[in-house]
């Protein structure tokens, strides 16, 4: 039998899924007995069973060249900053915005769900997140722009630990 590893997210999400019902069961073996259809009853709630999501600190869109909060740290996600996450679909008018935002949070989510350099930007931006409040800075802000998409993504990552 070929056994082949494999790091994408499906699987992840797969090996997350079994660890905690692994957990589960093993929480439940003292008192767990089988009904007369065959099935298995725990009397552990559900409520019991929920992951909490570690605590996230302020995530905050601010223009690149505003002055840095008092123990925030910044990051640069304008299209030239160090981290590449700058929107590549281009604003030609105002009347464009929505469009282009929602073109980039379709990106956002292609670049998300495979191994790549933007993922783990998303993730180094995360785990900064975890550990105080960050910034993120953009030409753009405070109008309605990628970075705020970025915002919304990592706080929905920091609701889903497996995909982070």
């Amino acid at each position: 039998m070929n056994v082949r590893y494999t790091t994408s997210v499906a699987s992840k999400k797969i090996v997350y899924f079994a660890q905690n019902f692994i957990t589960f069961l093993s929480d439940c073996t003292p008192t767990l007995r089988l009904t007369r259809r065959g099935f298995f009853h725990c009397p552990i709630s559900l409520i019991e069973m929920t992951v909490a999501a570690p605590a996230l600190h302020d995530i905050t869109v601010v223009k690149v060249k505003t002055r840095i909060a008092a123990g925030a740290k910044r990051f640069n996600v304008a299209r030239n900053g160090a981290l590449k996450l700058g929107n590549p679909h281009k604003i030609e008018s105002e009347a464009d915005r929505d469009q282009v935002v929602e073109a980039f949070r379709k990106t956002l989510w292609a670049w998300m769900n495979q191994d790549s350099p933007y993922r783990k930007s998303m993730v180094e931006l995360l785990e900064a997140a975890r550990k105080g409040p960050i910034e993120l800075s953009c030409h753009c802000a405070p109008k309605r722009c990628h970075a705020h998409v970025i915002k919304s993504a990592l706080e929905w990552m920091n609701e889903h630990p497996h995909f982070a």
